[in-house]
């Protein structure tokens, strides 16, 4: 039985100038091991193991223009500025690693872990927010610049949330451990390492890309802002969610 903890990140550039987080989004893995010995030093080893993750992007200013349709059919320029823009995703995967270990001999001894892991997307979840959201609609046709009311999409939003169950392509990942190992009793071993999880394929590849911006407007009213993840956008340069993780690591073997 093992346990892990470590901070989860996303480490790829992202569009619209967001960045990645490095706050305190930490994720923690159960997981069981079987394992094959070959010989004293090697060993070869499955495990399932289940995760809860959160990682975040955004950043402190974010402002746009972009052309719009009112209600009424009529064109105008959608503005949009917010003091801080941040998008928080929290993942439940499976996790099935296969791997080879290598450890020294004796009571207390070295060891090395590495291999390939396969992870299962469970639950992924996305909650956007922004803070101090200032939008408003120019129409050119007529030099005037709306700023009210709240239920067409202009205003004041302090805060605007959203949140959306996202499907994520399932991920691939270069896994490895190293640190000491202490036998127990009755041959019973206690891991005590670090951790590295370096996500290999991007998961937001088939996250169908329907606007071109983190926030549109939809003509409708009541429900005027379309709020959507960077990774549901359609830019020159698409963001991609390579995510890698870091930390400590526990494991009780029986």
């Amino acid at each position: 039985m093992g346990f892990r903890v470590g901070p989860y990140k996303n480490a790829t550039t992202l569009s619209f100038g967001l960045n990645n987080h490095t706050n305190a989004s930490f994720n923690v893995e159960l997981d069981y091991q079987y394992r094959f010995s070959y010989s004293k030093k090697w060993k070869l080893g499955m495990e399932v193991g289940y995760q809860q993750a959160k990682f975040s992007v955004g950043r402190g200013y974010i402002t746009n223009n972009t052309d719009a349709v009112d209600f009424e059919g009529d064109p105008f320029i959608f503005k949009y500025a917010a003091k801080k823009y941040d998008e928080t995703w929290s993942i439940n995967q499976l996790n099935i690693p296969l791997t080879i270990e290598y450890s020294s001999l004796g009571t207390t001894a070295f060891y090395f872990r590495t291999g390939i892991q396969y992870s299962v997307q469970l639950r992924n979840k996305v909650d956007l927010q922004y803070n101090n959201l200032q939008t408003s609609g120019y129409f050119p046709q007529w030099d005037v610049e709306l700023t009210e009311p709240q239920f067409a999409g202009f205003g004041l939003f302090d805060p605007l949330q959203s949140s959306q169950d996202i499907k994520l392509d399932n991920r691939w990942a270069v896994v490895g451990e190293i640190g000491v190992k202490q036998k127990l009793l009755f041959n019973q071993k206690l891991y005590r390492g670090m951790y590295f999880d370096i996500g290999l394929n991007d998961q937001s590849k088939n996250i169908p890309k329907t606007e071109s911006n983190v926030l549109n407007y939809n003509a409708e009213p009541g429900n005027a802002l379309n709020v959507v993840s960077v990774f549901q956008t359609k830019t020159t340069v698409n963001s991609v969610m390579r995510t890698y993780s870091v930390g400590i690591k526990l494991r009780y073997v029986l």
